[in-house]
């Protein structure tokens, strides 16, 4: 008994059919198909095909499905994802004797992203390494889990730029916020990533993080068919240093020793790994990953209030775990969270780089023009000191420390529409209520006398002093600092070490006495307690 049966239920052309020998068994499979799945049915004949007539194909080719066994004694395997199989490599097999037949599927083709579009090829097991986006978001989800396992330790070791402990719960509430807002890190939900990252930013260390967050996915989302056209590996070293470089656009003054100096050099790292092995993207993360440790380790050599705290940069060590989780995500060793660090108490007491009397101002600014952001970037500056500005002119997230609350907002509200207003109070550290002030005398009579006042005396020869000298000597120094230049050779130099200290988050005042007589006055009616 010979019957004809069109092939279209498979994805093969409606008019494309088949002889087979058909027995029983074969009988109820087509019946299966043709009567027992979803209307419209392709039919047996063409001619008789809803599918063939109207041009609409039978959902079986949308859904998955699996033939039951009863219709031939045993399950036929089949394609969740019907559409997608190769039409012209399926067959009908026949089979005699005791083994029912088969529906036999040839190879598929595999529903692969384009190469381009991968963050690797194949690793060394054999697996298939995860899609540009598979990668993304899953680094999301396992930095925010290292990052939140790590809070209390980053918590421990932050002492720069301000010693307030809250680094980690600042970075943990930052990367909770995108995760939670962003369920699903796609090319579709950048824009909403991008937001998520502005309006969670917390702290100086998060609003960091968020900007290179930010950079990533606006570097994916304006360049991404110039980023499918390169190799994986340079795709990687790429975004790393379009991270890096935004972080350090973001801060007003870099400091040396920080989540900037190890993201630079992790960068660098990654891009010198690309050149030799241009489409090994774990081989370049682990070049960047070696890096940062390095550079890590490196930060007291760079900040010396990390030295004498015995630790190392909180900022920097929590970059340094979200490269561990990127390359644990892409096959490399498992990131682990920080275990806990204690500095030396004696260190934290001596250095206060921060005291009392400033606060944390955080807002968001929506519909400034870029030059404007980088302007105000500059003015608060001026008023204080960690500025950091995330995100551009549809959306900005700003942050500052500063004694005077309402200059940093009336800064901000000539510019835009400004929102989510945010003060915090920076608690004192260990050297609160306590001020050094630094005089340039010219003879060692005047020196005992500023001594005998409470002041340190820095000598000058002939009457000046170096830049060197005056820095070396505000550096031996703890807590506020007032400097009386006592001329006016002297004044233009103390000012250029006030500056540099402010970047380094020290609060400095400069009493622009011009003469001997008038530093002396000064120091006969300084009051400790009283604010400058």
């Amino acid at each position: 008994m010979h019957e004809v049966q069109t092939l279209s239920r498979f994805g093969l052309p409606d008019t494309l059919a088949r002889t087979v020998w058909m027995f029983g068994s074969q009988r109820r499979l087509v019946f299966f198909l043709d009567q027992g799945t979803l209307w419209p049915n392709p039919g047996l004949l063409p001619h008789t095909s809803h599918t063939a007539a109207t041009g609409v194909r039978s959902q079986i080719t949308s859904i998955g499905w699996r033939c039951p066994m009863w219709a031939t004694g045993k399950e036929y395997p089949t394609s969740a994802d019907a559409g997608q199989l190769l039409p012209a490599m399926r067959v009908l097999l026949c089979s005699f004797g005791r083994a029912p037949v088969r529906l036999v599927h040839a190879p598929r083709s595999k529903a692969v992203a384009p190469l381009a579009n991968r963050v690797a090829s194949v690793n060394r097991a054999g697996t298939q390494a995860p899609t540009l986006w598979e990668a993304y978001d899953a680094w999301l989800r396992r930095a925010t889990s290292i990052i939140g396992d790590s809070a209390d330790a980053l918590n421990a070791i932050n002492v720069f730029p301000v010693p307030d402990a809250d680094t980690g719960s600042n970075l943990k509430l930052t990367m909770t916020g995108i995760s939670e807002a962003v369920p699903n890190l796609e090319q579709a939900s950048l824009d909403s990533a991008v937001q998520a990252a502005v309006l969670c930013a917390h702290g100086n260390s998060g609003a960091i993080v968020a900007e290179m967050f930010v950079s990533v996915c606006r570097t994916l989302e304006y360049d991404l068919p110039a980023l499918q056209a390169m190799p994986t590996g340079t795709l990687i070293a790429t975004l790393l240093r379009s991270a890096a470089v935004a972080a350090r656009r973001a801060v007003a003054r870099p400091v040396a020793g920080t989540i900037l100096t190890v993201a630079d050099e992790a960068a660098n790292a990654a891009e010198e790994a690309a050149v030799s092995h241009p489409d090994d993207a774990l081989a370049v993360v682990r070049a960047a990953q070696r890096s940062a440790h390095a550079s890590l380790a490196r930060t007291p050599q760079q900040l010396d209030v990390l030295a004498s705290a015995g630790v190392v940069d909180a900022g920097a060590q929590a970059y340094v775990l979200l490269i561990d989780a990127l390359t644990e995500v892409l096959g490399g060793t498992p990131a682990h969270p920080l275990t806990a660090v204690d500095p030396r108490p004696a260190a934290r007491q001596q250095e206060g780089p921060r005291v009392s009397g400033e606060y944390e101002v955080m807002y968001t600014l929506r519909g400034a023009q870029p030059s404007d952001l980088d302007g105000l970037r500059d003015q608060l500056s001026e008023l204080g000191h960690s500025v950091v500005i995330v995100g551009d002119q549809a959306i900005a997230q700003v942050h500052v420390h500063l004694g005077e609350v309402g200059a940093a907002v009336e800064a901000g509200l000539v510019l835009g529409k400004l929102s989510q207003l945010r003060i915090t109070a920076l608690p004192p550290s260990s050297a609160a209520g306590q001020r050094s002030v630094l005089a340039v005398v010219a003879g060692s009579g005047l020196a005992q006398a500023v001594a005998s006042l409470g002041g340190i005396p820095v000598l000058a020869a002939q009457g000046g002093v170096t830049v060197d000298e005056l820095q070396a000597a505000a550096e031996r120094t703890c807590g506020d600092l007032v400097i009386l230049p006592n001329s006016s050779r002297n004044l233009k130099k103390a000012e250029q070490v006030a500056a540099e200290l402010r970047r380094n988050g020290r609060r400095v005042d400069i009493i622009p006495a011009l003469a001997q007589v008038q530093g002396l006055a000064a120091m006969a009616v300084h009051e400790p307690s009283a604010d400058v």
